[in-house]
């Protein structure tokens, strides 16, 4: 597939909430991906794309200011935030470690507003694009209101 990727063309990997089977609830497993491509060239065309919900489910937790650092040092140490482009930001409406795939509008799933404010804020997080992956009013994805929530959240 990067072979086939354009230049200047990114391809993104996601972790995932692991559900059964499919790769990347681990991040070990997208940094064995990663480090499994020996060319250089076709190792600049690949990223990760680090989605909240999915990493909640996972077993990452980001509901509070201390377990925001532990997971972001987490993060860091087994994939490192020089392969992380993108942010898909979502709730969950489903429980911590539940290793389901079941996103919700910011503030309104088990994370809460706390928990984004300090993982967005996070000075190691701050600084890459965000991604609103919401279901939005009756599935129909991010409204302004997610957009404006999500400015007051980000100091």
């Amino acid at each position: 597939m990067l072979e086939n990727t354009p230049d200047g063309v990114r391809l993104y990997i996601e972790n995932m909430a692991g559900q059964k089977g499919v790769i990347g609830s681990d991040l070990r497993e997208l940094r064995y991906i990663y480090d499994s491509i020996t060319s250089k060239e076709l190792k600049s065309k690949l990223s990760v794309c680090y989605d909240t919900q999915h990493g909640f489910g996972a077993g990452f937790d980001i509901r509070n200011k201390q377990v925001v650092e532990k997971t972001v040092d987490e993060i860091e140490n087994i994939l490192s935030f020089d392969l992380i482009d993108v942010i898909h930001i979502n709730d969950s409406l489903v429980e911590f470690n539940s290793h389901k795939d079941r996103h919700a509008n910011v503030g309104e799933g088990e994370i809460g507003n706390n928990g984004f404010r300090e993982f967005i804020n996070h000075k190691r997080i701050r600084n890459l694009p965000f991604i609103l992956e919401v279901p939005g009013e009756n599935r129909s994805g991010p409204r302004g209101v997610d957009i404006e929530k999500m400015k007051l959240l980000y100091k």
